[in-house]
């Protein structure tokens, strides 16, 4: 198993990274840039969409994982696969377009609602310490909710070199280590597959950033771990545990948008808002708001795992 792990995480990570330096430079001569605007944390022109790299790198590795490594759960692991890739082809869309903001949603919302109703929900939710909350029926509203919000926030805080693909580096090793708990084979493949593609896409991102992910890439990490944890939690993951190591970044974009809908902005409109946004305009570099937001989220996630292996003895 571990050697299985291994090697399919050496090769998504590889393959990541050479595909991302193949297309880098065709989208720049394409012209697909983002062009900086007074609400930008960026100075430069700099390449977007290049979240399209690790996205098909991880649909194509964890496609091909399925038969060999007799991965358990084949339609739901079908289905996670199906999201992250339709998530990314819209997003690479919007990326190349700027697709209009009811079209986004729209898409979104029929890619949620179609992986839930195929399987990729969680029919009940554990907390530590307290009993176990029956969703029954309720669960296909919750899970593609939770699925939509997860998809947006990641697009959302995905405003500074290296934030979001940091955090989804580490959140997806959280999520490896607590399948490896759990005996959850499948999702520790998945999990170390995304870690991987995040490895090896995060040199072009960090700063100063060669390219953006874009929504292509916002969209995938976004639903993919949020479809992740889900059926994590079917499979003895407790999604609030291992959601812990997501803490930091989500709670920046949950707060963000509490804030600006009780104020009556529109929240599909850029701006500066966020705590790390604030932080960069009072002189911090990306890469210290990054490293910071990425070592909380890592300690969190290591007691997360801690307090999980524990709880399994």
């Amino acid at each position: 198993m571990l050697i299985a792990l291994i090697a399919a995480g050496l090769v998504a990570a590889l393959i990541s990274n050479l595909f991302t330096r193949w297309l880098v430079p065709r989208l720049e001569a394409r012209g697909i840039l983002d062009i900086p605007n007074q609400r930008s944390s960026h100075a430069a022109a700099t390449v977007r969409g290049a979240g399209l790299a690790p996205a098909l790198t991880w649909c194509v590795v964890a496609l091909t994982s399925i038969v060999p490594l007799h991965l358990d759960a084949v339609s739901s692991a079908f289905a996670v696969i199906g999201l992250a890739l339709g998530l990314s082809m819209v997003g690479f869309w919007d990326d190349l377009r700027s697709l209009n903001a009811g079209i986004r949603l729209t898409a979104q919302v029929v890619l949620c609602f179609a992986v839930v109703l195929l399987g990729v929900r969680a029919e009940s939710l554990t907390f530590p310490g307290l009993p176990t909350l029956q969703l029954g029926l309720a669960a296909i509203p919750i899970c593609a909710f939770g699925l939509l919000v997860t998809v947006n926030l990641f697009n959302f805080m995905d405003g500074i070199d290296g934030l979001a693909i940091g955090q989804t580096l580490v959140a997806a090793f959280t999520l490896l280590a607590g399948a490896l708990v759990v005996h959850a084979f499948t999702i520790a493949v998945f999990a170390a597959c995304l870690a991987a593609v995040a490895a090896g896409f995060i040199p072009f991102n960090w700063s100063p950033a060669r390219c953006f992910m874009g929504d292509a890439g916002s969209y995938f990490c976004g639903g993919t771990l949020a479809a992740l944890l889900i059926i994590g939690q079917r499979s003895g993951i407790p999604l609030l545990l291992v959601g812990l190591a997501s803490a930091p970044f989500l709670a920046d974009a949950a707060l963000t948008l509490v804030i600006r809908l009780a104020k009556g902005n529109r929240i599909w409109q850029a701006h500066r808002s966020h705590i790390y946004q604030r932080m960069v305009s009072a002189g911090w570099s990306h890469a210290r708001v990054a490293t910071l937001y990425i070592a909380v989220a890592a300690l969190a996630g290591a007691l997360a795992i801690l307090y999980l292996a524990r709880s399994t003895q």
